[in-house]
């Protein structure tokens, strides 16, 4: 009788053990993923980095439109239609800017707020943050610049009007400018994620990054023309060049290939980040 009763108790004890394992949620990626998109719209310096991207392209839009107007410049309104990145895109360089600043805050600012450590305590196994944390910067900054592209165009196009010109958003050519803007920002954001990831430092990896795109083109002047014509179009910036432009220079990448190689940084940036937080202590 007695044994019968400790089978019973021992029964009872492993159902309610059971019950309580049932009752924990896993950890998956989705709902990492979850997780990280909350945090981004429930953070004010995300919100304020997406609409500085907005007012970045819809302003730059409408500041070239104010110039144009100012000069009655007829010839600068056809440059503008027979290539919009001059003008309604004119707004990029500062979006690009905020992109990285959202990129590197998503990373930094849990380092500050000392609230990474619950963090990777709930994902111990650490790389669905990094890369979580990548796509939803990705996808909040692609989504934000998306819509801004299209408004910025719509200005340059009522400007143009009162020259008798028009521009198509639907022409091939400002289609993949407008949609490759809208990646080269979401580019821009994860690479930043990885950035913030290896320095944990929000001024040394905003400087980092600004450097990589916009000091690391100058140096290239100094270097013999035959090795700067095989490396120069393979530097982020001309990368991003490729993708957004219209009528890029000449020796420019393909804008696919541009796309692949701006989303080669990336990448080995988010690798070398997760290879980092896994082997150092928060």
């Amino acid at each position: 009788m007695t044994v019968m009763n400790r089978a019973n108790r021992t029964n009872d004890d492993q159902k309610a053990s059971s019950s309580e394992g049932e009752g924990v949620l896993r950890v998956t990626s989705g709902r990492v993923l979850v997780s990280e998109w909350i945090k981004l719209r429930s953070l004010r310096s995300s919100i304020w980095c997406l609409v500085v991207i907005m007012v970045a392209l819809v302003g730059g839009s409408a500041f070239s439109a104010v110039g144009l107007l100012v000069r009655l410049d007829p010839p600068a309104a056809e440059a503008l239609a027979a290539d919009p990145t001059g003008g309604a895109f004119a707004g990029a360089g500062l979006a690009q800017l905020a992109a990285i600043a959202l990129g590197v805050l998503v990373v930094t600012g849990e380092y500050r707020s000392k609230t990474i450590r619950p963090s990777v305590t709930a994902v111990p196994s650490r790389l669905p943050l990094v890369w979580c944390k990548a796509v939803v910067a990705a996808a909040g900054s692609m989504a934000a610049s998306l819509i801004a592209s299209v408004l910025a165009l719509i200005v340059a196009s009522a400007v143009v009007a009162t020259q008798g010109l028009s521009i198509s958003p639907f022409t091939p050519e400002v289609a993949r400018s407008l949609v490759g803007t809208a990646l080269a920002l979401g580019v821009t954001a994860a690479l930043a994620t990885g950035f913030g990831w290896l320095l944990r430092n929000t001024a040394g990896a905003v400087f980092s990054l600004f450097a990589l795109l916009y000091l690391v083109p100058s140096f290239m002047a100094l270097l013999p023309q035959v090795v700067a014509a095989k490396v120069v179009p393979f530097l982020p910036s001309n990368a991003v060049a490729a993708m957004t432009q219209v009528t890029p220079g000449a020796g420019a990448l393909p804008a696919w290939a541009g796309l692949t190689v701006y989303l080669g940084y990336a990448v080995v940036a988010l690798i070398a980040a997760g290879r980092v937080l896994k082997r150092h202590d928060v």
